[in-house]
């Protein structure tokens, strides 16, 4: 395993060897002078912010999209987030990084009229901060998200995120939009767990396209009486909506288009909350709670830690809460090597076996 290291505020992108102690200045200066290898990691400083002067290409002249390999933060004192700035005009990501594994950094205003984020591979313990523009803001395709705070990047004619189609994952995310946004999650195929959707005043949370599989989730409008947490829409597959709670929308799950299957969903200050009645295949398989108070501790200061009542009811004691609206902690991380080792450093973090995410 191969360590690089990067600093923008001491590094040297001529001068630098990539050791902590020569660090190179930036991401694309990493990429451009070392050798793709699998199992590198790049330790990207929090000291100060990788502010770019053009989209990151990884794929010249070194081609490190075919190999595994990490970016992490490096923790010197600042919180141990290493931030990659688009500037306001540039993608923070390669366009074809399908096997990197980031772990604890910041993407930030990107493009203001295309992408913060687009990409493959898994994003862990990140964080997605942008104050508007137009333009889907994240593209995961194929994408796996586990612990990551998207806060606030929407944008007031399209989205946060829109997959193109393709299959993202994610657990223990939280949304945080404002109302300059139209919908949280656009098009493509999504599953989520233990995630929060928190608005206010976007119309809407999911909507349109593919299949949505969401279980342990908390769609929250905190706009009271806007919109829709999950939007009914033409060219909807599959649905499967299990153990989630919804709270004030207009109408908190909009059945419509194709299969949904909904079961043990908690219902609070909607004012609607189920719509069936264009649903192609609507099929609640068990007891859906409306209740007469939150369900959530302090929802509107960022605590959806689930109330007494509500787990005294059976909903799920793991749907995540937070008191910071910041990211959920999501516990140690033990990568196994590909021979079946195991330890605690990222040894082939882009290939691990994670063995504890809480």
């Amino acid at each position: 395993m191969a360590d690089v290291y990067i600093d923008p505020a001491t590094g040297n992108d001529l001068s630098g060897d990539g050791s902590s102690a020569y660090p190179y200045a930036s991401i694309q200066g990493a990429y451009d002078a070392t050798t793709p290898a699998d199992d590198t990691v790049f330790h990207l400083s929090d000291a100060a912010s990788d502010v770019l002067t053009a989209s990151i290409d990884s794929s010249s002249p070194n081609n490190w999209n075919g190999s595994r390999h990490a970016i992490v933060g490096w923790d010197r004192g600042n919180g141990g987030y290493g931030v990659i700035d688009g500037d306001g005009s540039y993608r923070c990501t390669g366009s074809l990084q399908q096997q990197t594994f980031w772990h604890k950094i910041e993407f930030t205003n990107g493009n203001t009229t295309g992408n913060l984020f687009s990409g493959r591979g898994t994003c862990i313990d990140c964080k997605f901060t942008n104050t508007g523009g137009t333009g889907y803001k994240i593209i995961p395709n194929l994408c796996t998200l586990i612990g990551c705070l998207f806060d606030n990047v929407g944008s007031s004619n399209n989205g946060t995120m829109a997959n193109g189609g393709d299959v993202t994952y994610m657990h223990k995310c939280l949304f945080k939009q404002g109302s300059n946004s139209v919908f949280a999650v656009y098009r493509g195929y999504l599953h989520a767990t233990n995630s929060v959707f928190w608005l206010n005043g976007a119309s809407r949370c999911l909507w349109d396209g593919g299949s949505y599989n969401l279980t342990n989730c908390t769609l929250y409008q905190q706009s009271t009486g806007t919109g829709s947490g999950i939007g009914a829409a033409g060219g909807v597959g599959i649905r499967n909506i299990t153990n989630c709670y919804f709270e004030g929308w207009a109408t908190g799950l909009g059945a419509q288009y194709g299969q949904n299957l909904v079961a043990n969903n908690a219902f609070y200050n909607n004012t609607t909350n189920v719509s069936s009645a264009s649903a192609n295949m609507y099929y609640d398989a068990g007891t859906d709670l409306v209740l007469s108070a939150s369900g959530l501790t302090d929802p509107s200061n960022g605590d959806f830690t689930p109330t007494s009542d509500l787990i005294a009811k059976g909903f799920p004691t793991n749907i995540p809460g937070t008191s910071t609206a910041t990211n959920f902690p999501i516990g140690a991380i033990t990568a196994a090597s590909s021979s079946g080792g195991g330890g605690s450093s990222y040894t082939n973090v882009a290939a691990a076996k994670f063995t504890r995410l809480e």
